[in-house]
């Protein structure tokens, strides 16, 4: 168990790479022997599909030499010479040269595996536009009449509607296309995602022009996007012939639209691009995305025959008894077909010859889809690393350009939706609850944006500090500052005499002087506070603004009902942690604030987490001393400055010994008793996990296994620039399956019927939503056993099981 962890097959990736060797035009022999060299390097890293350019064999620029025999005899010579190597090679290998068949020559790509020729696939559309002239030289897939060949000796699929599986690899099937192709407004590769491909092959020979480099990855980044799926291409380089044109050799791999690889354009050394692409993700997003399955189920209903659509079997032209019975791919619903498994046993210089066209078409019926499936017998690799970056922060982006476009939208996505809100119900007011700590800070900040979008005062925020039982003076100091430096309506409740009479009316034991610092204890702080905000809105016509954030709502770290469960509307409830504490910093460094405002955001950055709702103890002193019954502690709560303009001006009051708490006084500056992150796990950690499991649905093992990747090495991968040396933490795989096992607890066994009846609250990202009316309903009755057991069977505890 502990060695297949390890592997990142095991977790539903397959390891591809992208080549672009040294070549020579009108030097097929010189091509191949480089093309074997580059391809047992990618098959040394594990790759089980290797992609090489568009007419890698021979040269793009040959034009009247394609007229040549001799040309498409070596080019027939130099692929039996990788179709030799192919026998020691674990993978698929796909090339590209010219081939004839039916007195027609074809740009084709040829998929190779085992000593097989898997598939063959002619280019679709030619371009003869600017400086192409394909269609002079060229047939399109179009005008064959046929859908089998004979090449070097064997039978072979040929058409652009063939798919190739591998079924001991799930997720793995591969389908290509040759450049021009994705330029077209219907890419051969759409209805082969429908069908289901998982990974689109490119063979290319596009020249370079200036910006045409962008154009080919957008096309290709928006097919993966689209198609759901990854996108492979590979464009001829250096050693093409310039007489005209000039070549950059351009290399890359997309998944579901993020750019995974990308070489070196202008190289003149060969480039070899090695990544894992996630086809469990593709898999699970296809299952999501509905949109996607209408487009599936549309495809065949136009594409296919009655008859082919009520057929209940696909076969291929091989002879019944002859060939590998091959199942189809998990991911694409296709038939069984038998495919002839022939070795290449002809003299290489043969010409290839099309198959009997009426009756290759009598065999090859094929389901509502329109494609064909061929499979490869292929073992998953023994791979002991993962190719592929796992970025720490999946909600925050380590790239600084990136993380302030989320910023900004995140902050505009929430002040737009709290305007919106105001506007709809024609309330002018708001009250907020500022507890010193990131998000009430953030959710205050939000309000007093919003108010500047509507033209309304800032004043019109009433904003609210609320000292407990173990309220730290750092906090408390600091939301005042804040709500001083933001102009709002400040003031304060002290909570303490209302909590303590509500547990001297329950009979707690804290009342009577022991110190019993349990959940009722903590929640009746929180009520008091909520209560309080509520009646405030009540008595000021206004509306109560949420702080809670996505992070304690997956972690069911919050006071159901009357406690900070619950707001008139949650501005922060589909913000993790993480990206709160990042939004904080953004605002900043943006200079929309002052520089004293921002010295107070960055001290309530560096303040340690914590619900402040049992009394702390200073450094090195013993804690406080426990409460006697007394009499209530005097409130302190100071006017508005709508309704007296001398009420304190956003000044703190003195905070005075309380009573209550004999000897003792919340003056001091005492660390927290409750810190969260012992509590819960480190919010880094669980934001990691909740991310996986709430968008991807990834079972546990596989989110330990990218945790660890992400996590176990402080000095790999890329950091945010806002994330200070000293918080560069790393965990061993211990850790993190500790807090797994806590988050699978919480998430799935005991905080779903909090998120059931959340107040309403706009969706800010992907993987951002908890609520009822967004991405997550589920039962709030149900075990988290199944998921913790898989934990516990399937990850080893450490790095040496």
């Amino acid at each position: 168990m502990s060695s297949e962890f390890w592997n990142p097959y095991r977790h539903g990736f397959v390891r591809v790479a992208v080549a672009v060797p040294e070549h020579l035009p009108a030097e097929p022999d010189f091509n191949a022997e480089r093309t074997v060299v580059i391809a047992e390097q990618a098959a040394e890293q594990g790759a089980v599909v290797t992609l090489f350019p568009e007419l890698g064999l021979t040269g793009y620029c040959l034009d009247e030499l394609f007229r040549q025999r001799q040309i498409l005899t070596a080019a027939e010579e130099a692929l039996a010479t990788v179709l030799r190597a192919s026998l020691q090679l674990p993978g698929i290998v796909v090339v590209g040269l010219p081939l004839r068949f039916s007195d027609q020559l074809f740009n084709c790509g040829v998929a190779l595996c085992g000593g097989r020729i898997v598939a063959v696939v002619p280019k679709q559309f030619l371009p003869s536009y600017g400086e192409f002239y394909e269609g002079r030289y060229f047939s399109s897939a179009s005008s064959a009449a046929f859908r089998r060949v004979e090449l070097l000796g064997q039978s072979v699929p040929f058409g652009t509607d063939l798919l190739i599986s591998a079924p001991r690899i799930p997720g793995l099937t591969l389908h290509m296309e040759i450049c021009e192709d994705v330029w077209s407004p219907q890419p051969p590769s759409t209805g082969a995602a429908l069908a289901g491909a998982t990974i689109l092959a490119n063979l290319s020979a596009s020249n370079v022009t200036i910006g045409k480099a962008d154009y080919r990855k957008l096309l290709a980044q928006s097919q993966s996007a689209k198609c759901l799926a990854a996108y492979l291409y590979s464009a001829l380089g250096s050693g093409e012939s310039t007489t005209d044109l000039a070549w950059d050799g351009h290399a890359f791999i997309y998944e579901n639209g993020r750019l995974c690889a990308e070489g070196n354009r202008f190289s003149d050394s060969p480039q070899l691009l090695v990544t894992d692409i996630d086809c469990e993700l593709l898999a699970g997003e296809r299952m999501r995305v509905s949109s996607f399955r209408d487009a599936r189920r549309s495809a065949v209903h136009f594409r296919s025959t009655p008859e082919a659509r009520s057929s209940p079997e696909i076969r291929s032209g091989a002879d019944a008894g002859s060939g590998v019975q091959a199942q189809s791919p998990a991911s694409g619903g296709g038939r069984p077909v038998a495919y002839e498994d022939t070795a290449a046993t002809s003299a290489p210089g043969v010409p290839a010859k099309a198959a009997d066209c009426t009756a290759d078409a009598a065999r090859n019926a094929v389901d509502g889809s329109g494609f064909r499936y061929v499979s490869v017998d292929i073992d998953p690799p023994r791979a002991t690393n993962l190719l592929r970056a796992i970025p720490r922060f999946p909600y925050v982006p380590a790239d600084p350009d990136r993380r302030g476009e989320r910023c900004f939208e995140a902050y505009n996505i929430q002040v737009q939706a709290l305007a919106k809100r105001l506007r709809a119900t024609g309330i002018q007011r708001l009250v907020v609850g500022v507890s010193g700590g990131i998000d009430s800070t953030h959710a205050l900040i939000v309000a007093a944006r919003t108010m500047d979008r509507l033209g309304l005062p800032r004043r019109n925020i009433l904003a609210y500090t609320m000292p407990g039982f173990g309220t730290s003076d750092r906090t408390y100091r600091n939301a005042w500052q804040l709500m001083k430096r933001l102009g709002v309506s400040a003031s304060e409740i002290d909570i303490t005499p209302g909590a303590m009479q509500a547990l001297r009316d329950i009979g707690h034991p804290y009342a009577q002087g022991a110190p019993a610092y349990d959940r009722t204890f903590e929640n009746v702080q929180a009520g008091e506070r909520t209560s309080r905000l509520f009646r405030l809105a009540n008595l000021h016509d206004a509306l109560v603004v949420g702080t809670g954030d996505l992070s304690e709502l997956a972690l069911g770290w919050t006071t159901y009902g009357v406690g900070d469960h619950m707001s008139h509307y949650a501005v922060n409830a589909s913000l993790p942690k993480t990206l709160i504490r990042e939004l904080i910093r953004w605002i900043a460094e943006s200079g929309e604030l002052d520089a004293e405002t921002n010295q107070v955001l960055r001290s309530i950055l560096a303040t340690e987490i914590s619900p402040e709702l049992v009394p702390g103890s200073g450094p090195g002193e013993q804690p406080r001393p426990e409460p006697k019954p007394g009499p209530a502690r005097k409130q302190n709560t100071t006017e508005h400055p709508q309704e007296s303009s001398e009420a304190h001006k956003g000044e703190p009051p003195a905070r005075p010994a309380t009573p209550d708490l004999q000897g003792a006084s919340t003056t001091g500056e005492a660390g927290p008793a409750q810190r969260t992150e012992d509590i819960i796990g480190p919010y880094e950690l669980q934001d990691f996990h909740l991310y996986y499991v709430s968008r991807y649905g990834f079972s546990p093992a596989k989110v330990a296994f990218l945790c660890y990747h992400a996590w176990h090495d402080g000095d790999a991968g890329s950091w945010p620039e806002s994330v200070p040396d000293d918080m560069r933490n790393e965990y061993p795989l211990a850790s993190i399956k500790k807090w797994l096992r806590e988050f699978l607890r919480r998430f799935f066994g005991t905080s779903q019927f909090k998120r059931s009846c959340l107040p309403n609250g706009p969706k800010v990202g992907s993987g951002g939503s908890l609520s009822p009316r967004g991405d997550w309903r589920a039962p709030s009755d149900i075990s988290p056993r199944i998921w913790i057991e898989a934990l516990e069977r399937n990850v080893p505890e450490d790095e040496e099981s």
